[in-house]
């Protein structure tokens, strides 16, 4: 792995985007498939799939539908992408003004995307093979499929040893937005990104080029952005729980760690910010 990282990158090893991943690779796949005339379904969140012991077939899937898509949205369908100065980007929450139950989730501060949110279904969908599909692809991380998908690994004894044998790591990301300049900051020029550092939060990226496509009020808007991210070691174990103050507090432990972090590690990337 490392040859090939060294020695088969095309120009560089890390590259740096000109907005976040979701804009800049997800958003034109969504697009181009989209085109092509692909039917995308959004706040569906797989509950189980159903597998038949002897055949070893899937014979059924089941989702709970988080919100229905209200008569008002275009086409009748959901338009998940807003336009950010003629790029098409993902918004930070939902676009309510599509969804019947919009309102509700607005006002209740809901993050359907959160394993750990107690916002109950709207409803049931459940597919079956033959009459609404006849190739399914699994697309989930591992830790995912002992809990919605429990008959597959039952069904498939490579599949149980690789679910058993890949343990998945939480990551926690950090952008901070400086007044200095990166090169008043004491960084290194020009702009650089690095890993291997100090863990946990052991890769920086200076992604100051960002700021032009981002909103500031006038008046003294920030002249750096730092990205950082690394391992979250106080990530809860165990399976996900309705339990929304889950999230929070781990929001609130990564965000004591960094300020620790900051004092201990910080002046090593920009010297001129610590004396």
């Amino acid at each position: 792995m490392l040859l090939r990282l060294l020695l088969a990158s095309s120009g560089a090893v890390f590259w740096r985007m000109n907005a976040g991943a979701g804009d800049t690779v997800v958003a034109p796949i969504h697009q181009a498939l989209e085109r092509r005339g692909v039917a995308i379904e959004f706040f569906h969140v797989l509950r189980s799939v159903e597998v038949d012991p002897d055949s070893k077939q899937v014979l059924a899937i089941e989702f709970g539908v988080q919100a229905t898509v209200a008569v008002t949205a275009p086409d009748g369908r959901y338009s998940p992408l807003v336009d950010l100065d003629g790029l098409e980007v993902w918004p930070t929450t939902p676009r309510y003004d599509q969804l019947v139950q919009g309102a509700e989730l607005q006002q209740q501060g809901v993050d359907l995307e959160s394993a750990w949110n107690d916002w109950p279904d709207v409803s049931t969908l459940r597919l079956e093979r033959g009459r609404d599909f006849d190739t399914l692809v699994l697309g989930l991380p591992p830790s995912c499929l002992p809990m919605v998908a429990p008959d597959v690994l039952a069904s498939s004894a490579p599949l149980r040893a690789a679910v058993d044998a890949i343990p998945t790591v939480a990551t926690q990301g950090v952008q901070l937005w400086m007044n200095p300049t990166s090169g008043d900051l004491g960084a290194a020029q020009p702009a650089t990104i690095a890993t291997a550092f100090a863990p946990p939060i052991d890769t920086w990226a200076d992604m100051s080029h960002l700021l032009a496509a981002e909103h500031w009020t006038p008046g003294d808007p920030p002249e750096s952005l730092q990205y950082l991210c690394g391992v979250l070691p106080a990530a809860p174990a165990g399976p996900p729980v309705p339990d929304p103050s889950i999230p929070a507090a781990v929001h609130d432990r990564a965000g004591d760690d960094l300020r620790r972090w900051l004092d201990q590690h910080g002046a090593t990337l920009w010297p001129a910010a610590a004396d």
